[in-house]
């Protein structure tokens, strides 16, 4: 196949370097490089830059979309032992309630009052219930911001992703 002659450009003719830098991960960076005449128009310019850092912020979201879908993954997994955690407590405060009116009822005592340790041990469970709760708020939080983002780098990356 034979090679195409090089293109004579006329080297009089002043133009301006544009190089765009984006940093993928950790790893990873592309640097895009193209020219536009000295003369250009600001809006030219302008145009050039904009398509520049869509197409850069598109590879981007290529380079992220696995660690974003991993996240999501490891959140809603985070989420379900959190609600597993969340039942368990709950369990066990009610089993120790039905325990202590249990025992309240067998009591020969007019004014029956649970124990010292009873009443630390159901303050200690309510306390691992709020916990669990406050977790399951932030973990809900996280898993509607992780999949927006992941929404977002679908919809930069575009059809086939």
């Amino acid at each position: 196949m034979p090679v195409d002659a090089p293109v004579d450009v006329p080297v009089d003719v002043p133009v301006i370097g544009v190089s765009f830098k984006q940093t993928l991960d950790e790893y990873r960076e592309i640097v895009l490089q193209t020219h536009v005449p000295q003369n250009a128009a600001q809006e030219d310019i302008d145009r050039l830059l904009d398509k520049l850092s869509r197409s850069s912020e598109r590879q981007k979201s290529k380079a992220h979309l696995p660690t974003l879908i991993g996240l999501l993954a490891d959140l809603k997994r985070g989420k379900i032992d959190e609600s597993n955690k969340l039942l368990l407590a709950r369990g066990k405060l009610d089993s120790g309630d039905d325990r202590m009116k249990r025992e309240a009822a067998e009591s020969k005592r007019r004014n029956w009052q649970p124990s010292p340790k009873q009443v630390n041990d159901r303050a200690q469970v309510q306390a691992e219930i709020a916990q669990s709760e406050g977790a399951l708020h932030v973990l809900e939080k996280k898993i509607a911001i992780a999949e927006r983002q992941l929404q977002d780098a679908k919809g930069q990356i575009g059809a086939e992703a």
